[in-house]
């Protein structure tokens, strides 16, 4: 069962990094324009002010392709089983913040992600 499987875990982990890129572009575009919003209006603007930028239009590319991969797990995966593994993306997101935007992550972050790979090794052999 695991040869069987192991390409459909290869790919939902492809498709979470390439997410984890993904959220990173959108979240150094909005650190860019450091904007605060709140109301209506500076919300209008934000949002004209990020169209602009190519880090959300990579972002967005990057999201179809993410897109396109999925949808082919899941001629291939029930959906349970692809849908739980597919938590890698908070692991890939987490590293990501870690490496690529300098955020700190706690001990008690890193112990729910820990809890997340265990609960997908779970999955991944039932």
């Amino acid at each position: 069962m695991f040869l069987s499987v192991a390409p459909i875990i290869l790919l939902i982990m492809l498709t979470d990094a390439i997410d984890a890129v993904s959220q990173t572009f959108l979240k150094k575009a909005v650190n860019f324009l450091d904007a605060e919003v709140n109301s209506v209006k500076t919300a209008i603007k934000f949002i004209l002010s990020l169209v602009r930028l190519k880090q959300v239009w990579f972002s967005f590319t990057l999201s179809i392709i993410s897109l396109a991969i999925w949808l082919f797990v899941l001629t291939m995966a029930q959906l349970s089983f692809a849908y739980s593994v597919d938590s890698m993306r908070y692991i890939f997101v987490a590293l990501a913040s870690l490496f690529l935007l300098k955020e700190r992550i706690g001990p008690l972050r890193w112990m729910g992600i820990g809890s997340i790979v265990f609960g997908i090794l779970i999955v991944s052999i039932s």
